[in-house]
């Protein structure tokens, strides 16, 4: 835990006073200032407890009050306390401080080695559902009425992330389904996408940016809103999407290349890998829309038989230019967008965060005060575990590793952890 407050230091500066600087509605008798109130929340997720209950049994532990006193300089509110707070709090302060968290990264050019050809930074964009209700939670929550009648609620969310070919998935943008009419008409992806679009380029008007996308989003209006932006983008072409388009392939002239890969690989049958690029030279388009077809396939083939062991194939729509010199980054950009769902969604519902679990259930805004702390643990998280360091060469799993951590705050002094001062992380990607 030692080192991920020098994380928390090294790329959050003055963090304590970042959350004090969050207006408190409560005045001048809290027990608790803002920045204890919001940190509670943030280490809950850090340290993947799991739900507000448990948070608040290991808070009770003597030894991690002392060890996180030495550690944050903070206390450890009740939970209870931290979800009043959540459920009067505005959004968009929370925003704000995961805005300054990636700025700052911006800023110091962690990422900039991961850009797109040398220019642009990779923002994947995806929806994901959270929750669903028997009864309606909060008059703003969507709907959807079965063929017997039956209604169920459901909460879901457009997430924006910046991914790079390291693993990083940093959350970047959130915009929620909701229903601003009332129940007259329910909300969707797309019309969240123009919201999500709008506000990143409010919060990163001079970024350099590709936008990642999958096949739902191939249409002109997704198209001319990127590039009104002054962005690129790459989406994933369906087979079922822009069918006319399809037509123009026939006619146009495709370049292409083969790639021959030899590989040992498990109970040592040596395996060839084909891979197969193609491009378009010229522009298609689509109601006044131009763009270039990319195409990958690969294929695995065992040598001796000569038979196909697996065979993929991801077709996508770009902006860029293609050409033999950046095909192979064009395509790999463009499934690069599945790190949301990997490194993104699927690490905070499956490894400890619980991102399906309702730490609110009847309030909105405490819904989206949760979520956002979430995503900045998950930042944090990312920011610690995949800098290059000696700290994580000592376990064999991210689960045992966090287990182990945990067991030092509930019952370790701080005093006595080992490698506590000799070991300096190195915050190269």
């Amino acid at each position: 835990m030692y080192r991920i407050k020098q994380t928390i230091d090294h790329f959050i500066p003055n963090w304590n006073d970042l959350l004090d600087w969050i207006p408190d509605y409560r005045g001048n008798r809290a027990s608790y200032d803002m920045s204890e109130i919001i940190m509670a929340s943030v280490f809950m997720f850090l340290i993947k407890e799991g739900s507000r209950n448990q948070m608040n049994e290991d808070g009770e532990e003597q030894q991690l009050q002392s060890n996180y006193k030495a550690l944050f300089g903070l206390d450890i509110p009740h939970m209870d306390t931290v979800t009043q707070v959540m459920n009067k709090l505005s959004p968009e302060h929370l925003k704000s401080c995961r805005r300054h968290i990636v700025k700052y990264i911006l800023d110091k050019r962690s990422l900039h080695k991961f850009r797109l050809l040398g220019k642009y930074f990779k923002i994947a964009i995806d929806g994901s559902g959270l929750y669903t209700f028997e009864e309606e939670p909060y008059p703003s929550c969507p709907y959807k009425t079965s063929q017997n009648g039956k209604k169920t609620w459901y909460q879901n969310v457009l997430e924006a992330k910046i991914v790079c070919r390291n693993g990083f998935s940093l959350s970047i943008g959130t915009e929620w389904l909701k229903n601003e009419d009332g129940h007259k008409k329910q909300d969707c992806e797309q019309k969240a996408l123009t919201r999500l679009l709008g506000q990143l380029k409010r919060d990163y008007p001079r970024l350099p940016i590709c936008i990642l996308l999958d096949g739902l989003f191939a249409s002109a209006p997704v198209m001319a809103q990127i590039k009104s932006k002054g962005w690129e983008f790459i989406i994933v072409w369906k087979d079922k999407k822009l069918i006319r388009v399809q037509e123009q392939l026939s006619e146009l002239r495709l370049e292409g290349e083969v790639q021959h890969i030899d590989k040992e690989q498990i109970n040592t049958h040596k395996l060839k890998t084909d891979h197969i690029f193609e491009f378009s030279e010229t522009t298609l388009s689509h109601k006044e829309h131009e763009f270039y077809y990319i195409h990958h396939s690969f294929q695995i083939i065992e040598v001796k038989s000569q038979s196909v062991i697996n065979k993929k194939r991801f077709i996508s729509i770009s902006s860029l230019a293609p050409n033999r010199g950046n095909i192979k980054e064009l395509t790999q950009a463009g499934r690069m967008r599945w790190k949301i769902e990997n490194e993104g969604f699927n690490a905070q519902k499956n490894h400890g965060m619980n991102l399906h679990h309702k730490y609110v259930r009847k309030n909105f805004t405490g819904i989206r005060n949760y979520y956002m702390c979430m995503q900045i643990a998950h930042i944090i998280e990312q920011l610690f575990l995949l800098c290059r360091n000696r700290i994580m060469q000592g376990w064999k799993t991210i689960k045992g590793m966090w287990l182990q951590l945990w067991a030092y705050m509930l019952l370790v002094p701080l005093s006595q952890y080992p490698y506590t001062s000799d070991i300096k992380l190195n915050y190269r990607f």
